[in-house]
């Protein structure tokens, strides 16, 4: 079997990662500094690099357990800003900080046909959303959705348990969540290559990868299937449900 054929079945769950998945962080997140830039006099093109090089540095130690969101939020505008300013840094970081989330919140920032992808798998299985991002900023992100937000069963952050994705723990709870469904029959979607499908197919998920250009990692794992984009779930989904009919398999997606 290879990635590219559909599924034998459409699934009873679909689980589904934030961002970028359905949320376009990187540009709502360089928006926002842009206006961190603007209110504080720093020069966002000095300011967004070392910013996004801080907070990938303090997400590993999130994700380890080592600091909580509270001391990530604050703590990635102490370091941005001090490198920015060259040392000579006068701003209140947790001010910053606050500014910062509110406006990144404030963008709308859904990907392209990530509305009409959550509106058409709810009409094939019950939806859940699983993201590492703090349940402040995205439950709130959904209200970009045109509604399609609210079509979501549950949404299971980093926080709400003593876990993160892609430690079993936090899947065993999105599952427990779910009524504790069969793991082959939920689908996994997102697109990190590592937390979203090589531990969600280890953890016996059916997972999708949203590739988004990149080149599947070596060696390929022929369990798990590839879209470019969260607009290619459709696909996916009646190219399973027209093998479940017996219809046919369809075009490959």
């Amino acid at each position: 079997m290879s990635h590219m054929e559909p599924f034998s079945q459409p699934p009873k769950w679909i689980f589904l990662d934030l961002d970028g998945t359905l949320w376009d962080h990187p540009a709502a997140s360089k928006r926002a500094i842009a206006m961190v830039g603007e209110r504080y006099g720093i020069p966002p093109m000095t300011l967004h690099p070392v910013f996004v090089e801080a907070n990938t540095l303090l997400w590993e130690d999130l994700a380890k357990g080592r600091i909580d969101f509270p001391m990530l939020n604050v703590r990635r505008f102490e370091l941005a800003l001090d490198r920015a300013s060259g040392g000579c840094c006068s701003f209140d970081a947790q001010e910053v900080s606050e500014f910062y989330i509110e406006n990144y919140i404030g963008q709308r920032s859904p990907l392209p046909g990530a509305e009409e992808a959550l509106r058409h798998a709810a009409s094939v299985a019950p939806l859940a959303l699983l993201t590492n991002g703090e349940r402040r900023t995205q439950t709130r992100k959904l209200a970009h959705f045109g509604g399609a937000g609210d079509l979501l069963s549950f949404v299971l952050c980093a926080g709400d348990v003593p876990a993160v994705k892609p430690q079993d723990e936090f899947f065993e709870e999105a599952v427990r969540q779910a009524g504790n469904p069969p793991r082959e029959s939920v689908w996994m979607v997102g697109d990190s290559w590592e937390e979203d499908v090589v531990r969600g197919e280890a953890f016996g998920f059916q997972a999708v990868w949203l590739s988004h250009g990149r080149p599947l990692p070596d060696p390929p794992n022929s369990r798990i299937r590839v879209i470019e984009d969260i607009r290619g779930l459709r696909g996916l989904l009646d190219a399973a449900a027209g093998q479940d009919s017996g219809a046919g398999s369809g075009p490959g997606v």
